[in-house]
């Protein structure tokens, strides 16, 4: 579900200037093609600055343009991809990992994406129990296994227990 919000088009999204002064490898060929593909995704939760923040994070957090030019990836093949798994990249959970903390980088909250995917009828109280008892570092070990296998399996009870006892409690 989290996979299908952040890449939904190409992995799903984001500018400079809510990157903030961190290192990231700036605008590109590849970061480009990507914030186009995520702007195409009608489901996709984010500002025109976070979707240029993230596909700048996100090709920089793989290894820059080389990454996708020694694996023979093309912007345009990332334009029209549907999923950057899909791209031949070989991306190790190590890369999930990197690319969940690129949220991070770009002011955007992981938690926030987990309640948007719950859907509206989350209430205050119970986004507020999940924000207070949720292991972010969890959630970011589970996005990186989804977000480069579809071979991921059931979230760890870590992760599950605090958001079913806050939808239940």
């Amino acid at each position: 579900m989290l996979k299908r919000v952040l890449f939904g088009g190409l992995v799903g999204v984001l500018a400079l200037g809510a990157c903030g002064d961190d290192g990231g490898g700036g605008s590109n060929e590849y970061s480009d093609a990507l914030a186009e593909s995520f702007r195409e995704d009608v489901e996709n939760p984010f500002t025109d600055d976070q979707i240029d923040c993230l596909a700048m994070e996100f090709v920089a957090d793989l290894g820059g343009p080389s990454r996708f030019e020694d694996a023979d990836v093309t912007p345009e093949d990332v334009r029209a991809g549907e999923d950057i798994t899909t791209l031949g990249l070989d991306l190790t959970t190590d890369d999930g990992r990197e690319l969940a903390d690129s949220l991070g980088q770009c002011d955007i909250s992981i938690v926030e994406l987990l309640l948007t995917e719950a859907g509206p009828d989350v209430d205050e109280e119970t986004a507020a129990c999940v924000e207070d008892n949720i292991d972010e570092e969890a959630l970011k070990d589970y996005f990186a296994v989804t977000f480069v296998s579809d071979e991921a399996g059931e979230p760890p009870a870590a992760l599950l227990e605090p958001i079913v006892s806050c939808f239940t409690g």
